[in-house]
C-alpha cells in the first residue's frame, strides 16, 4: 500500500458515510476520493494531481460539485462523530500560519 492510499478497512468506513450523504454512484469513487484527499493533504495545484487518481479536471469537478451541494459538509459532520475515523481525516485548520498582526496583536512603536 502506498503512503497516501486509504486501506480497505478505512475505505469501508468512509464509503458508508459517503453513501449516506449521496456520494456513491460515481465511477471510480475511491480513486477520486483519494485524489481529493491527496490534493487537500499536499496543497498542490489541481493540475499537478498524479495521474494515478485519474484526470485532474474530473477529480476537481467532483470535488466542486460535492462542495456546492453541501455534501462535503454533511460528510464531515457525520465522520467527525465516529471514533474510528478520527485518525483518518483531518478536519482541523489550526496549523495554518498567519502574520502576528492578523490576530489583533499590538504593533510596537
Amino acid at each position: 500500500m502506498e503512503r497516501h492510499s486509504i486501506s480497505d478497512r478505512e475505505w469501508s468506513i468512509l464509503f458508508k458515510y459517503l453513501h449516506w450523504v449521496g456520494i456513491s454512484n460515481t465511477k471510480n469513487l475511491r480513486r477520486t476520493f483519494e485524489g481529493i484527499m491527496f490534493k487537500i493533504r499536499t496543497g498542490s495545484p489541481w493540475r499537478d494531481l498524479p495521474p494515478q487518481y485519474g484526470k485532474w479536471n474530473t477529480v476537481y469537478k467532483r470535488f466542486l460539485e460535492w462542495a456546492k451541494n453541501g455534501k462535503w459538509d454533511e460528510f464531515f459532520d457525520l465522520i467527525s462523530s465516529d471514533q474510528r475515523v478520527s485518525g483518518l481525516v483531518s478536519i482541523d485548520g489550526s496549523s495554518v500560519k498567519c502574520h502576528q498582526h492578523s490576530s489583533g496583536a499590538r504593533r510596537g512603536k
